[in-house]
């Protein structure tokens, strides 16, 4: 028995109807779909603006440089510096510095960063370093990277000569070893003494065969930092 004129008409009405509705769900999804992606770009912009809005602070461009100067610690500190650098061309850097000091090569490393960004050096970052306890051996020589050198009344600088570890065998390694620390000496105390307006013979007196020590007072008169504070 075949199906009727009306009976294939209404089969026929369904299968419209129910395209119809599948047509419809799809275009719902895409508009939810698309909303959904409308909304997670509007959230990032959000979030990016509000990054923003708190590196324009001085406050949140602000790093805790604490323990010894060395692959780790300059990595980490470069990391969140570069960050910046980034998201806030023009962010002042403010670092607070508690260090008996550590690798001079790694040092070497932060410095010449600090240096490239800060105004001193033709860079867009103020840079502001504040001892906070010591600065002691290579984190001496970090302080003079900045725009701003600041020592806190408690806090204390020292700056030797440079030294190694004992235990070279051989008379050429011995050899190697001073020729190394030469080159530390002839990168390091011409920072010193241009930041204090000496000479750098006049410099390497104030600390020949000795640790020199030096209170806030003393470092500001002699001109390691600009001010305490």
């Amino acid at each position: 028995m075949g199906i009727g004129r009306k009976e294939k008409q209404l089969l026929d009405d369904i299968v419209v109807s129910e395209n119809a509705a599948d047509r419809e769900l799809k275009e719902a999804q895409a508009r939810k779909a698309n909303a959904e992606a409308d909304l997670l770009d509007l959230e990032y912009a959000l979030i990016a603006r509000a990054t923003q809005l708190s590196l324009d602070s001085d406050e949140y461009c602000e790093y805790h440089f604490a323990g010894d100067v060395d692959h780790d610690s300059v990595t980490d500190c470069l990391a969140q510096l570069k960050y910046w650098d980034r998201q806030a061309p023009e962010c002042p850097f403010n670092i607070e510095l508690t260090s008996q000091g550590g690798s001079v090569w790694d040092g070497c490393r932060l410095f010449d960063y600090l240096v490239d960004w800060s105004i001193r050096g033709g860079g867009s970052h103020e840079i502001t370093i504040r001892v906070r306890g010591i600065a002691a051996s290579m984190a001496s020589v970090l302080l003079q990277a900045a725009d701003h050198r600041v020592m806190g009344r408690g806090s204390v600088l020292m700056i030797h000569e440079s030294a190694m570890n004992p235990g070279f065998g051989r008379k050429s390694a011995l050899e190697d070893a001073l020729r190394a620390l030469e080159v530390e000496e002839r990168f390091s105390d011409p920072i010193f003494a241009e930041r204090a307006g000496l000479s750098v013979e006049e410099f390497r007196e104030l600390y020949r065969r000795r640790d020199l020590w030096l209170t806030p007072d003393e470092a500001l008169t002699i001109g390691f930092i600009d001010r305490i504070g």
